[in-house]
């Protein structure tokens, strides 16, 4: 099986906001099915359209995606935050937080106060670990620490487990090893091994009780925090394996 590794058109968008509700309706993650109306396509399809848009039209967004050669569609997508300057009525008012989004942003049918709450406690664990001045920076002096950030990974569950997620990251750890940046994010139970395998290290966790906000299931959500220092040599190793990938199928254009 073939496989191309390409940058994201803006006219792959509604193809890839069908994909996140296909990857995100079958994920096993307990704290997302009781967070978001993730069975409702009807409704989480115009929301993750929504996102992608909002998300393409910002130029420190980057977008990758990998298409099955054979069938001609997109399989797995990822979406990266680069470093950017912090527009000034957000400096001046020390950031915006995502908890301060307002109720309406979510789809119907969420859990809108353990989503908050849970992104209040994401706020508390960022402030430990990264400095929001800057992680939106641009990066002026070689050997300061600048941060990138994986906004959206998802895989077709019919293709996991074949390595397009691991290999679409590596697409972008060579490049930000040789900037010497530094990544975060939050990690999903399932997705743990594989940003584990790729040089990320847990260095905390938000632990959510759904039994707070009346849901029947009894259910403690662990999500771990993730960073990842930069690594030049991590970088020479991650060109060599996607040489590897595309002598054994993939193609990169």
């Amino acid at each position: 099986m073939a496989f191309e590794l390409a940058e994201v058109q803006e006219a792959d968008l509604p193809e890839l906001a069908r994909l996140a509700v296909k990857a995100w309706g079958a994920s096993t993650d307990g704290l997302s099915r009781h967070a978001f109306p993730l069975h409702d396509p009807i409704v989480m399809y115009p929301w993750r359209l929504r996102q992608l848009v909002e998300g393409f039209k910002k130029d420190f967004t980057k977008h990758f995606k990998i298409v099955d050669a054979s069938k001609g569609i997109i399989v797995s997508y990822a979406s990266w935050e680069h470093p950017h300057q912090t527009p000034s009525k957000e400096a001046s008012q020390g950031g915006i937080s995502e908890s301060d989004i307002p109720d309406t942003f979510f789809p119907a049918g969420s859990n809108i106060q353990m989503i908050k709450d849970f992104y209040n406690e994401l706020d508390r664990v960022k402030a430990k670990y990264v400095d929001q001045t800057r992680d939106y920076s641009p990066i002026t002096v070689p050997s300061e620490p600048s941060y990138l950030d994986l906004r959206a990974i998802f895989t077709d569950p019919e293709y996991q487990r074949q390595g397009l997620g691991s290999m679409l990251i590596r697409k972008s750890l060579a490049s930000i090893d040789a900037e010497g940046r530094r990544c975060y994010l939050e990690a999903t139970p399932a997705g743990l091994p594989m940003y584990l395998n790729l040089g990320w290290k847990v260095v905390d966790e938000i632990r959510t009780d759904v039994g707070k906000y009346d849901v029947a299931e009894p259910y403690v959500g662990l999500t771990p925090f993730m960073m990842r220092e930069a690594a030049a040599t991590q970088g020479q190793k991650y060109v060599a394996d996607d040489r590897n990938l595309r002598a054994g199928g993939p193609t990169v254009r």
